[in-house]
C-alpha cells in the first residue's frame, strides 16, 4: 500500500519534538555529500583558473592597503554626496513658490 505525502505528514505530526527534528534534518540533508562534491569541484576548478591568470600575468595584483584605500575613498564620497544632497533638500523646505 502506497501512502500519500499528506498521510505521512500527518503521521509525522504526532511524533515526539526530537523526532520531528530527526525527520526534519533527515530530509534536508538527503544527498548532502553530492551537492557538496559538486561545489568543492566548481569553487577548485576556478581557484585554479584565477591562478593560472596570476601566473601567466593575464591580471595584475593588487595590494590590499590599494584595495581598502580605494573603498574608503568610494565611502567617504558617498557621504560626502548624500549629506550634501540633504543639505540642499532642507535648505528648500522653507520656501514657496508663488
Amino acid at each position: 500500500m502506497n501512502r500519500t505525502a499528506q498521510e505521512i505528514l500527518e503521521d509525522a505530526r504526532q511524533l515526539p519534538p526530537a523526532e520531528v527534528d530527526w525527520l526534519i534534518e533527515s530530509l534536508l540533508i538527503r544527498e548532502k555529500d553530492e551537492p557538496e562534491a559538486d561545489v568543492e569541484a566548481a569553487w577548485n576548478s576556478e581557484i585554479e583558473r584565477r591562478l593560472d591568470e596570476i601566473d601567466s600575468g593575464a591580471v595584475e595584483m593588487v595590494p590590499l592597503e590599494d584595495v581598502l584605500g580605494r573603498m574608503d575613498a568610494r565611502i567617504l564620497a558617498g557621504a560626502a554626496n548624500e549629506a550634501g544632497a540633504r543639505s540642499s533638500q532642507s535648505r528648500g523646505r522653507g520656501r514657496r513658490s508663488v
